[in-house]
């Protein structure tokens, strides 16, 4: 026997879009007016981007805070980067 709700089912699921969840992480810890950042992110998550040492410092702001030093390394699963920043 036909049933609509079930055809309507088929039809959602048919259409439904996976949703994907990041499992980069950071800390950021704050000394006095300095604060150091360490940002990992997986490896696969940055194939994309041309230059992901640079991208994606560029992008984090910390109110007033100004980055005084970065470095970023690339190892086989992984992309770390480490920034230190300086309040006025």
């Amino acid at each position: 026997m036909f049933s609509w709700n079930r055809a309507l089912l088929v039809m959602l699921c048919a259409t439904a879009h996976a949703h994907v969840v990041s499992i980069s992480n950071g800390e950021l810890r704050v000394t006095g007016r300095s604060a150091t950042l360490e940002l990992r992110i997986p490896a696969y998550e940055v194939e994309a981007l041309a230059t992901p040492e640079t991208t994606l410092l560029n992008e984090l702001r910390f109110g007033d805070a100004q980055r005084i030093s970065s470095n970023c390394a690339k190892d086989k699963d992984w992309l770390t980067c480490h920034a230190s920043y300086e309040f006025a």
